[in-house]
């Protein structure tokens, strides 16, 4: 069951359901940056400014072209995170796809797992995590996955700033809860309101969220360790091998010599400890050279060199 909430601006206002995503519209806020009137098509070969990359998104939207606004915006946060202000573009990014009717029923999720990916990539400004995680919790879809993402935001020390709005916009949700219950027809003697909130555990969010506490200095850069190809050179496939010593948010990727992205999106996971693995996929490869890179949020990189030969 999911109840619709009350919009409010910019970031920490609660998402009780996907129904939010579908009506959300933007807030009025944007970084430093001068918007421009000109709308083009995402290009992500292309090492656009910063500003620009942000103004192209902002002004798709206005436009009402939601896809290639949130392909610029998305574009922006996986290479401007670290922007002052950067933190704003996820509330765009959830109006782009709340807006996109096009996509399928799967985009709440798809946005989930983009926004875990790039929950590591900004470790200094507080706003920028409190943020993403307040736009993940829109991506679940009962009232009390939200409520018990928000009530762990108004726990979170590095969101103290906010707090106050979170309890509010948290006693406001348990109403708008309530009241959907009493006005739902629904026997209340026979039926009663199930306001158990999930663990972080159960939603898929305990390691991730742990890790992303863990300042880069503290964590330590080496986690990652006996990294090899299984079968190299080879012909069609191989395999990339490694063991961590601790969990952690992995990011896996292949490159040819001229530094190209030919498999993964390099959307990590968070890994418990232990082995590890990666397919590598060459049949499309041409023979030659690539390297596969394992990075982590606190900067250790692992590189293999691949042979591809018929």
């Amino acid at each position: 069951m999911t109840y619709p909430p009350r919009m409010k601006r910019v970031a920490f206002a609660l998402a009780l359901s996907l129904i939010t995503l579908l009506v959300a519209f933007p807030s009025n806020a944007q970084p430093n940056t001068s918007a421009s009137k000109e709308v083009s098509v995402a290009d992500t070969s292309t090492n656009l400014p910063c500003a620009k990359l942000f103004s192209l998104g902002r002004a798709n939207q206005v436009s009402g072209n939601w896809k290639t606004s949130r392909d610029n915006l998305e574009n922006y946060i996986e290479h401007c995170a670290n922007d002052t202000g950067s933190y704003l573009a996820f509330d765009y990014i959830r109006v782009a796809v709340g807006n996109n009717l096009q996509e399928d029923s799967t985009r709440t999720d798809r946005l989930r797992e983009w926004l875990k990916s790039v929950l590591y990539l900004n470790r200094w400004d507080p706003n920028y995590f409190c943020q993403c995680v307040w736009t993940i919790s829109q991506c679940y879809h009962t009232t009390n996955e939200c409520l018990a993402i928000l009530k762990y935001l108004i726990e979170e020390t590095r969101c103290s700033s906010s707090r106050k709005d979170n309890i509010t916009t948290y006693k406001e949700g348990r109403s708008w809860q309530w009241q959907h219950y009493l006005n739902s027809g629904v026997d209340t003697s026979l039926v009663h309101l199930d306001t158990t909130l999930p663990s972080l555990h159960e939603l898929g969010l305990d390691s991730l969220l742990n890790l992303a506490s863990v300042g880069a200095e503290s964590a330590g850069p080496h986690a990652i360790f006996n990294v090899h190809a299984s079968g190299n050179p080879f012909s069609v496939s191989t395999e990339v091998l490694f063991e961590l010593s601790n969990s952690a948010y992995v990011r896996f990727g292949v490159y040819d010599e001229l530094g190209r992205n030919v498999q993964g999106e390099e959307m990590g996971h968070v890994y418990d400890p232990g082995h590890h693995r990666f397919t590598v996929d060459g049949k499309s490869f041409a023979n030659g050279v690539y390297y596969a890179r394992l990075s982590t949020p606190t900067g250790e990189i692992r590189t293999v060199k691949l042979v591809k030969k018929e």
